[in-house]
């Protein structure tokens, strides 16, 4: 590899890392966040499944994002057990200002 293009790749990937910390976010959060934009229904199974993290990890970090108003979670009157999560207009914001790194 080419030193000068290796070190072009380390220091956008320090410029994005930074830019992730700054909205309070972790690597973990950017994932799930990502996850959420795609098209279909995302449960925590889903989500766990999808992004290989266990379900009590997943579950504190939908906690956290909860607290951090980017997500929502509903559940369906057909059956209270399962929660459905979405985005909330200030998650899609966020992930905005992510993919415009």
């Amino acid at each position: 590899m080419n030193i000068p293009i290796a070190i072009g790749h380390y220091k956008e990937t320090l410029a994005v890392l930074r830019k992730v910390s700054s909205l309070g976010l972790t690597h973990i959060d950017v994932f799930i966040l990502y996850s959420l934009a795609k098209p279909g229904i995302h449960t925590p199974s889903s989500l766990s499944e999808y992004l290989n993290i266990t379900k009590p990890q997943i579950s504190a970090q939908l906690q956290s994002l909860l607290n951090k108003k980017l997500i929502d979670i509903k559940r369906p009157r057909a059956d209270k057990r399962v929660r459905i999560i979405s985005l909330t207009t200030k998650g899609d914001n966020t992930l905005r200002k992510l993919w415009a790194l």
